[in-house]
């Protein structure tokens, strides 16, 4: 619109252009001017900003204009981009390594929705609800400070299994506490929460309905485990499979069971330089295995738990080591 088309060719008239739409256009140099990597390049100088600017250019006559604002897509600081994906029944999500705050539900069988809190979802801000959700759920987060709430109101059920990694930050891992939905897993459920030397990892499960194993590994500073099926007033968990847990931390180790049914195993076993383990209501039908490997002090502390086999505690502390068992039945021998 503002170039001058007879000094282009004499033949064209003054102004062949009806109109024009300018989206997104550089139209002042000034700011480039500014940036040291491209000056050098350009070499502006303020005389030569307001000749090739069109912005300064002589308003082209006859002409209208007219000035349409549109907001600009949101500058906020987020954390971090999972990506996700379903391929053959299994959703698949990976987060980056800047950190993610996400959160997964179920509105509908075989869906699962994804959101994020200061994370977005395969680079957009908004939720997504991914269908054909048949299988498993893999989960893998990367080195940043991860948050992944499932959030099992709905309830959620996963036909398959359910892996979750941790990526090596200070990573959180749980269902909302206090709630009456239940997570259903077809298959076992494994997370390897992998915190760094430095930073504490927390795995929290409640009201979980689990068809075959719960397997829980953590590594950090420090490491929580807690399975709780007391939550709301839904139902108490069950793993109709074993229960294996391995809290490897630097400093405090706990693992915790609590109004839980498990069908096959438990075995937990704590290292840190302080261990302690808690189960509470708990009917186990087969053997458990409780071991602490301290560098300071140990304690076990089991209560209201029927056991349909054996017992075997482990309390090894260089320090002090304590052992409490009170309202329990053991059908087998107790070491």
């Amino acid at each position: 619109m503002a170039c001058r088309w007879r000094e282009v060719d004499p033949a064209l008239p003054l102004q062949p252009l009806a109109g024009a739409l300018a989206i997104s256009g550089l139209y002042d140099l000034d700011p480039v001017r500014l940036v040291p990597s491209l000056q050098k390049d350009l070499a502006l100088t303020p005389a030569s900003v307001r000749r090739l600017s069109p912005a300064f250019f002589p308003r082209p006559r006859p002409s209208a204009q007219s000035i349409l604002i549109e907001r600009l897509e949101t500058r906020l600081a987020l954390a971090g981009n999972v990506t996700a994906y379903v391929s053959r029944g299994t959703l698949t999500l990976r987060s980056d390594d800047l950190g993610a705050d996400i959160t997964i539900s179920q509105p509908a069988p075989g869906q699962i929705t994804v959101s994020g809190t200061d994370t977005t979802i395969n680079r957009a801000l908004d939720s997504i609800t991914f269908s054909g959700v048949t299988r498993n759920l893999f989960i893998q987060l990367g080195r940043g400070r991860d948050h992944l709430t499932i959030d099992q109101t709905g309830p959620i059920t996963i036909p398959g299994d359910v892996d979750i990694f941790g990526g090596g930050g200070s990573d959180s891992i749980a269902t909302l506490m206090s709630t009456d939905g239940i997570l259903r897993v077809g298959g076992s459920l494994r997370v390897w929460n992998l915190s760094s030397r430095t930073d504490a990892s927390v795995t929290s499960l409640q009201n979980v309905d689990i068809k075959g194993d719960l397997r829980i590994q953590t590594t950090g500073q420090g490491g929580t485990v807690q399975i709780d099926g007391s939550g709301g007033t839904g139902p108490a968990s069950r793993i109709g499979g074993s229960v294996f847990i391995v809290n490897d931390a630097r400093d405090a180790a706990y693992a915790g069971l609590s109004s839980v049914t498990v069908g096959g195993y438990i075995s937990v076993t704590n290292r840190g330089g302080a261990c302690s383990t808690v189960m509470g209501a708990v009917d186990a039908r087969k053997d458990v295995s409780i071991v602490s490997q301290a560098a300071r002090y140990s304690s076990v502390l089991v209560t209201g738990t029927n056991m349909g086999g054996s017992l075997y505690v482990d309390g090894g502390a260089v320090e002090s080591a304590g052992c409490l068992l009170t309202d329990c039945v053991v059908q087998g021998a107790t070491t």
